[in-house]
């Protein structure tokens, strides 16, 4: 096994000159004694294991630790150093011996103990530490695990999530340990007493042990007495269940969720009136992400809500804080929320995170308990959202790429000539602020991936001239903080802007009269909904162009 000892300084790891191999390690027993160094490029090799006993690493980009195919034992010992994953990526795997030391997250960072799927084999963590509450950005960090991790976790913030890789399973939580019953066993994690239980994020679970079957206050549950809010129901009370079952409520539980990060995964989803056909719902409706909908496709299905945005009839909404309230039966079964038919609540191992100890039963085998089958991916799910977009054009929301590009030269308006790729403006050389703008939309908004960022327009290219001077090209490097940084770091030909781009007033400082400005752009990368209103706008304005 060959050792890539870094010589010390700060720079960045894929440059040679700074391991005493003269090269980027790849495959190789990685030794920082001191220095700083840096991940930010992209095809960063596997190294067989990580020694630091001074100085620090900084993952932007990935790195993985631990080879399944090579023979000398794999170990990271970090316990010398400081070892940050910040936006970046640290995955573990292969025949790991032991992990030691600890490692800080931020920035959306993620710790993956498991390196492409495969499992940490025979790790010993008990000596690590995750802190998954560095730096200023202390929220939106992932663990990801597939096998046993007995290290601990700390500083865990609402907004940071632990992701399962290994498929469904069911939870329970007995002081800062949780507990995932899977089909290769149980699985524990060690949260530290500092950790608070309540914030605990689950990726792409079966339940959110803080967000699971709840409906906003002000939601009608249909019932023998009526239509009656969520809030006002009583123990007792017969739910009239989509089959035309009257049943009896057995427990109502209620809490005041409150929103701790930007994560929209977490917000609350409003479903418009009508999103899933007439009268389905009656009126607009709130309900938790995990809240599962109760579709037929071929056969009824349970579908969380969270997995059917749309970014028009159905989408996240940013509340501070909302009343939810979780309606259980005797058995899981379908209820009316406002004509809508919804789950009712499955008790999961999570009852102590709601109001009240007096709660019935305990908690349940999840998959066995569910009353029609949970679907949370795949083809059924990908169906159902083809029927929302279709039902939403029905109903007059209209998908468009026309992002609404325009400058603001100093507070006024001006529009482009746009021909397919190209936009071109003109302006007075005497401007003194100017900015592009555009409309935005947020994939994870639209239900599509998990990019969480409010995007505008992909910009591949930026030329300026006046009537005088020839049109130079403007690096997009240039536009730094003023444009997302990722693609830069990821290789790609363009950047997105946030909606709003300020341009550098020395860009036409030697400008004469009319200052050119023309864009090359990605039009199709971006697109949104206009709802009824706008579309129908659009269409006006169309007809009178």
């Amino acid at each position: 096994m060959v050792a890539a000892t870094w010589l010390g300084g700060v720079g960045d790891w894929a440059t040679g000159a700074d391991w005493s191999t003269g090269s980027e390690p790849n495959n190789d027993a990685v030794v920082i004694n001191s220095g700083a160094v840096t991940i930010s490029g992209l095809d960063i090799g596997d190294v067989t294991s990580l020694t630091m006993t001074g100085g620090s690493l900084d993952v932007q980009n990935e790195l993985g630790i631990g080879d399944e195919y090579d023979s000398p034992p794999n170990f990271m010992d970090t316990n010398g150093g400081t070892l940050l994953v910040s936006g970046g990526e640290l995955m573990v795997g292969g025949y790991l011996t032991s992990a030691t030391g600890t490692v800080y997250l931020t920035n959306a960072g993620t710790y993956m103990w498991h390196m492409n799927g495969e499992p940490a084999l025979a790790a010993d963590a008990s000596g690590q530490i995750v802190d998954m509450g560095a730096g200023p950005s202390n929220f939106d960090d992932t663990f990801e695990f597939a096998n046993a991790y007995n290290g601990t976790i700390t500083d865990f913030n609402a907004g940071d999530q632990i992701d399962y890789n290994g498929g469904l399973y069911s939870i329970s939580i007995v002081d800062h340990t949780i507990v995932f019953d899977t089909t290769t066993g149980n699985l524990t994690l060690n949260m530290s007493d500092s950790v608070n239980m309540s914030d605990i994020y689950l990726k792409d679970s079966i339940v959110y042990t803080t967000q699971t079957a709840c409906f906003g206050s002000g939601t009608r549950i249909a019932t023998t007495r009526g239509e009656v809010a969520v809030e006002d129901l009583k123990v007792g009370d017969l739910a009239v269940t989509a089959s035309g079952v009257a049943r009896p409520i057995v427990w109502l539980g209620h809490r005041t969720w409150r929103r701790g990060s930007t994560r929209r995964t977490e917000w609350p989803v409003r479903v418009l009136a009508g999103a899933f056909g007439e009268g389905r719902p009656a009126r607009d409706l709130i309900l938790s992400p995990s809240h599962a909908v109760c579709v037929t496709v071929l056969r009824d299905v349970f579908i969380p809500v969270g997995k059917l945005i749309n970014g028009s009839t159905v989408a996240p909404v940013p509340m501070d804080e909302i009343d939810y309230w979780h309606v259980e039966l005797e058995s899981h079964d379908v209820l009316l929320s406002e004509g809508l038919p919804t789950e009712s609540y499955l008790d999961v191992g999570n009852r102590g995170w709601f109001a009240g100890d007096n709660a019935p039963g305990e908690p349940v085998d999840l998959l066995a308990a569910y009353s029609k089958p949970l679907i949370t991916e795949g083809p059924i799910v990908q169906a159902v959202k083809a029927q929302l977009a279709a039902r939403a054009e029905e109903i007059g929301w209209r998908r468009t790429h026309d992002m609404d590009l325009h400058l603001i030269v100093d507070g006024t308006r001006i529009d482009p000539i746009v021909d397919g790729r190209q936009a071109g403006f003109l302006f007075p050389a005497e401007a003194r602020r100017v900015k592009l703008v555009s409309a935005t939309f947020n994939p994870v908004q639209c239900g599509e991936g998990e990019d969480d960022r409010d995007l505008g327009l992909a910009l591949s290219g930026v030329e300026i001239g006046d009537v005088v001077h020839r049109a130079r090209a403007v690096p997009l490097e240039a536009l730094t903080g003023a444009v997302y940084p990722q693609e830069a770091a990821a290789g790609v030909p363009w950047r997105w802007t946030a909606g709003e781009l300020a341009l550098p007033r020395e860009l036409w400082a030697d400008g004469r009269a009319q200052v050119i400005l023309r864009l090359t752009f990605v039009p199709d990368a971006a697109r949104r909904w206009l709802a009824p209103a706008q579309a129908a706008r659009k269409s006006v304005l169309r007809v009178v162009a």
